[in-house]
């Protein structure tokens, strides 16, 4: 946890995901437009779903809307 929170982020994401009727977006930052990808669904996911089967069903949904700029 420390040692990632000295890295030096790349890229900023925005990614919207729908899920059983409910959405969110989230603005995240990472490394690689991946990492800030990946972050970001895990990220909106936690806040749409409950308990791990819904989260990983959340997760496994493509995003509404993705968008990675690097900074």
């Amino acid at each position: 946890m420390i040692y990632s929170s000295f890295q030096v982020s790349e890229f900023e994401c925005t990614v919207c995901m729908d899920f059983e009727g409910r959405s969110v977006c989230r603005t995240v930052t990472g490394q690689t437009e991946v990492e800030g990808l990946r972050t970001g669904i895990d990220n909106a996911c936690a806040q749409l779903s409950s308990g791990v089967t819904d989260t990983l069903r959340c997760q496994r949904t493509t995003p509404a809307s993705a968008q990675c700029k690097p900074l």
